[in-house]
């Protein structure tokens, strides 16, 4: 089958001890690539901070933070071909 796969993604948040900008052009060159290549992008959050219960979040752009304990659980994406949101349905 010539169908394009959902892709499943840890983007990272920045090191505390990292340079902010190169983390951030990091991230605009991913969404380029992305919008480019026509996937959708979300972001897998927590529902009601349970820790089983997930829900799928369309984002623009990838959020500029340093990583924290705090947020360590928010660095999952699910990237999904533009032909294919469908499938999202299957995954919440």
């Amino acid at each position: 089958s010539s169908a394009r796969p959902l892709v499943l993604c840890e983007v990272l948040h920045r090191d505390r001890h990292a340079a902010a900008e190169p983390h951030r052009h990091h991230l605009s060159e991913l969404c380029d690539l992305l919008r480019h290549l026509k996937y959708s992008i979300y972001q897998i959050v927590a529902v009601n901070g349970d820790k089983t219960g997930r829900n799928l979040r369309p984002i623009e752009a990838f959020d500029d933070l340093v990583w924290t304990e705090q947020n360590a659980a928010d660095c999952d994406y699910v990237f999904c071909p533009s032909e294919r949101l469908e499938l999202l349905a299957d995954l919440v």
